[in-house]
């Protein structure tokens, strides 16, 4: 439990550090104060964002994280697909000799 508990406490790491360069490639200034309000609950913590930059750049910085994660869902769902028909292919003839 504690195992899954820190790889989650990594990964919502990961998410705030992803939106946080997000935010900045934006143009948004601020240092550890952004970070810490990028997070969060991520699309909760994004519109909070609100607070320190406008509200459509914040909504810009939510919906562009949510795209990203839904292009890597599908780039690491093909890579699973192609890699369980490559263990599920029964094996062809041998090669000739």
């Amino acid at each position: 439990m504690l195992r899954a508990a820190g790889w989650a406490l990594l990964s919502w790491l990961c998410y705030g550090v992803h939106a946080y360069l997000l935010a900045r490639s934006l143009g948004v200034e601020g240092g550890a104060p952004l970070w810490l309000q990028c997070t969060g609950v991520r699309e909760a913590a994004l519109l909070l964002l609100g607070s320190t930059v406008t509200v459509p750049v914040a909504a810009v910085i939510a919906v562009s994280s949510r795209l990203l994660f839904i292009v890597g869902d599908l780039a690491w769902s093909a890579v699973a697909v192609l890699a369980a028909r490559r263990v599920l292919r029964p094996p062809g003839p041998p090669p000739p000799p």
